[in-house]
């Protein structure tokens, strides 16, 4: 509740009105000589006071200061409160969107305070946290002492900060706020004024410590600000045609780099990552050429692998396109990688990948790239593919150990067929039959296609691969 009495902070425009109109009354008394304490203990009350006081207290603070400091000392003492409010600072800094264009409807009474005249006060542009650097030089003594003290007793009590702290975490902000305190931390600089002189002001400098620290996290969030910036750019080139070869080496060397272990409950970011680095290697096998390709040829091979060891979403199977669907992007990869010569091993690879409806996104992209490496190829996948749609269904009643024995009996099946085309791409063999469909018919579907071996079947069309022994129609049912 600290933020209720901003704009958006909070659910309801009666409590905002409300504190809006504490903070006025309070800059008003304050502004008629009343002593800042009295006002103070009157705003905040008596016992335990609500956290939505607590901001207006902090207002007050920051507008009235110098003759705040005293009363301040308990707030600047406090690392949760410096760590809250300087938060709060930030979003004072932003401004609300006016997406519908509202703002302009908005009407308010008439009074001696207004919304416009509370955010021009100090305190919407300053923050607790900048007092501890007043403290420093310009105040008195006993304050900064008084001050001093209750930052050290709160860093006893919070205890060491974390390896990944920051400023919005209070066991660091007790630390640091104390070295603020400390003139010996800063040093001298000149500040250009607005009509040409300078002056001599202070900087604050880190001490060692603290200065390791904020590195470490420096250099982290930046690496971090990266990873996301090359995800974005390798989401955007799988889908948008050919990057340039200086892109594409730079994201392979971005995703062959040591990524930290992700934390507990960020599994959407390792998903993120490894479709990033799939992403990447097939990049670098579509937009590289001759020895850059072959320089990154046997990680992207292993990445490829590796990408279409689990379960396919089943979204993938609907969704058009390369984007989160790594086996597409994986099959991709392997058929851009053929480029320079399509070795049994990687036509075996694709052929694997056939039974896997995922797979079709990757043959409509790559399929040129595939006729390329071996104009007999995509005929040989889509006859995979088609003899891989052809199973028993399961019935209701069926025995768990039947529907196994039919699960491996697809599986030889597929696997022989597999073989056939290899032995017809690579050892002279004759080319294999296309499959025959299944003359027994429970359901027809009506002349559609079954949606997971649509894709093969568009693909098959547009490359003028002949169906059926030269068939011109073809029809798929469920069986």
């Amino acid at each position: 509740s600290y933020n209720w009495s901003r704009e958006g902070g909070g659910r309801s425009f009666a409590v905002q009105s409300a504190l809006l109109a504490l903070e006025a009354w309070g800059h008003k008394r304050i502004e008629a000589a009343e002593a800042f304490e009295t006002v103070l203990a009157d705003v905040l009350g008596p016992g335990d006071a609500p956290a939505a006081y607590l901001l207006v207290a902090v207002d007050l603070i920051l507008s009235h200061w110098p003759a705040s400091r005293h009363a301040a000392v308990p707030f600047l003492g406090c690392p949760e409160l410096l760590v809250i409010d300087y938060q709060r600072w930030s979003h004072d800094l932003t401004p609300i969107p006016d997406v519908l264009g509202l703002g302009n409807l908005h009407r308010e009474p008439h009074g001696q305070a207004t919304l416009e005249s509370l955010k021009r006060r100090p305190s919407r542009r300053a923050t607790l946290r900048e007092r501890l650097t007043v403290l420093a030089f310009d105040e008195p003594e006993d304050v900064r002492q008084r001050v001093a003290l209750l930052l050290r007793e709160a860093a006893a009590r919070l205890g060491p900060y974390g390896e990944d702290d920051d400023l919005g975490d209070a066991a660091f902000m007790a630390v640091h706020a104390g070295n603020l305190l400390l003139p010996d931390n800063y040093t001298d600089v000149d500040l250009p004024q607005r009509d040409g002189r300078t002056v001599v002001g202070k900087q604050y400098v880190e001490p060692e410590a603290e200065h390791r620290h904020m590195e470490r996290l420096r250099s982290a969030r930046s690496a971090g600000s990266t990873g996301v910036n090359f995800q974005l750019a390798i989401s955007n080139a799988l889908e948008n045609g050919r990057s340039m070869p200086e892109f594409a080496a730079s994201a392979a060397e971005w995703a062959q780099r040591p990524v930290a272990p992700q934390a507990d409950g960020e599994e959407d970011a390792s998903a993120r990552q490894q479709r990033a680095v799939v992403g990447a290697a097939m990049i670098a096998m579509r937009d590289l050429a001759g020895e850059q390709r072959t320089r990154y040829r046997s990680w992207a091979m292993g990445t490829f692998s590796a990408a279409v060891q689990g379960e396919d979403d089943p979204v993938t199977r609907g969704r058009e396109g390369l984007s989160f669907n790594p086996t597409a992007i994986a099959f991709a990869g392997i058929a851009y990688a053929m480029t320079d010569g399509a070795a049994r091993e990687e036509a075996a690879a694709l052929l694997a990948l056939v039974h896997r409806p995922a797979a079709a996104h990757g043959f409509i992209a790559a399929a040129s790239a595939v006729a390329a490496a071996n104009d007999r190829l995509p005929q040989a996948i889509v006859r995979c593919a088609l003899r891989a749609s052809i199973y028993a269904a399961r019935h209701w009643d069926g025995r768990d150990e039947d529907r196994e024995a039919r699960v491996q009996q697809h599986r030889r099946a597929v696997d022989a067929a597999i073989e056939a085309e290899l032995a017809w791409l690579y050892d002279g063999g004759a080319e294999p039959p296309w499959p025959a469909l299944p003359g027994v018919r429970r359901r027809v579907s009506n002349g559609r296609l079954l949606g997971w071996v649509k894709a093969w079947l568009e693909m098959a069309v547009r490359r003028g691969i002949r169906l059926m022994g030269g068939r011109d129609e073809l029809r798929l049912v469920d069986v």
